[in-house]
């Protein structure tokens, strides 16, 4: 498993921060890059196919297009930037940015990962995006402004107007999508799609709590954004895909309120080797186990216990680092009842059985 990694970069406004590659490299479902800033464009170069080089005019999408059609991958931002914070974990890499406000900021994506970007707390500034054959201006961003760009899709965005702001950058790894089962769709037919400048209440939750783990790690905080990574992707397939609910999207009523849905949360992620009844976690919350069951499926796309389910199998694969456990001594750690009822859950969960995931370690 990809160790925890977390930095803070300061920079001074009037310097321009080259262009920093989401590397697939790093989640393991790639090809490697490099990506350097060059007078005439961009460099490209991808490790495993090629040594040379190809540069490409950065003021023009349809060079991107074309060598998009090449096969080249590339991916990054360039522009002044007053900090970042950067964090990576088994099925994902996020960067919290705050964009100085002096100078535009550009950001260019064609990556085999799938990638969610956010304004959390908006932006006055103006913005243009492009996907190589539409353009849009988009005067302003609310608070919590949410884009979402599928795998081997090429996306431009660029900060036009001053003023600081905020950014959460959360790369994916497609083959994550695997892990996620219990749902009523068929993982194989789900084809994402583009979404530009859209608000989901239940997107929104997720990716704070992700932000706040990079911005502040906690004790388990790989292991937080491991679920939160396999909850947006969940999230993901009800509002972009082509299994998307024709619903208006626009923090939509219904679900747990912030405060119901937090103490829910923390009391899951307690009970991770316990067995907590829905009735338990109801009385908790103050509500009948059938609107509490709802509802909370409705603010995270999961049941709850589903959710409890993935909390662990995500403890169980970390401990499975310690040889010295036996699966059977893991699986009543993590709350199963012995050792058969957690290989079917495991390989629910990841496909594959907990020893051969402890081979591969």
């Amino acid at each position: 498993m990809t160790g925890w990694l977390q930095r803070e970069t300061l920079t001074d406004q009037s310097q321009r921060a080259e262009l920093r590659i989401i590397q697939p490299m790093a989640l393991n479902c790639g090809v490697p890059q490099i990506m350097t800033k060059t007078e005439a464009g961009v460099a490209v170069r991808n490790s495993a196919r090629s040594s040379s080089t190809t540069t490409l005019v950065v003021d023009d999408d349809v060079s991107y297009l074309a060598a998009s059609r090449k096969g080249e991958l590339f991916g990054g931002f360039s522009g002044p930037v007053a900090s970042q914070k950067v964090a990576q974990w088994e099925c994902g890499r996020g960067q919290v940015l705050i964009l100085a406000g002096d100078k535009p900021c550009e950001m260019r994506f064609l990556l085999p990962l799938h990638l969610a970007l956010m304004v959390p707390d908006g932006s006055s500034a103006s913005w243009e995006w492009s996907d190589g054959e539409r353009f849009q201006v988009i005067r302003s961003l609310g608070t919590g402004a949410i884009l979402f760009n599928p795998a081997h899709q090429y996306l431009r965005v660029r900060k036009v107007g001053r003023g600081r702001c905020r950014v959460v950058m959360i790369a994916i790894s497609p083959g994550s999508i695997n892990q996620i089962n219990g749902i009523d769709v068929d993982v194989r037919q789900i084809k994402f799609r583009q979404e530009i400048n859209f608000q989901d209440k239940s997107l929104y939750r997720t990716l704070a709590t992700i932000q706040g783990e990079i911005e502040e790690p906690g004790r388990n905080a790989e292991y937080c954004c491991n679920i939160l990574t396999l909850l947006l992707l969940t999230q993901l397939i009800g509002v972009a895909s082509n299994f998307a609910q024709p619903t208006s999207r626009f923090f939509a009523k219904g679900g747990l309120p912030n405060w119901r849905l937090n103490r829910a949360l923390e009391m899951l992620n307690r009970s991770v080797s316990g067995s907590p009844t829905l009735t338990d976690l109801a009385r908790d919350v103050g509500l009948h186990p059938t609107a509490f069951c709802r509802a909370f499926k409705q603010s995270t796309g999961l049941s709850p216990h589903r959710y409890l389910t993935l909390l662990r199998v995500a403890r169980a694969k970390e401990m499975m680092a310690d040889r010295s456990l036996t699966l059977t001594q893991i699986a009543l750690d993590c709350g199963f009842n012995g050792s058969s009822q957690f290989s079917v859950a495991f390989r629910r969960v990841t496909g594959v059985p907990p020893r051969f995931h402890r081979k591969s370690l």
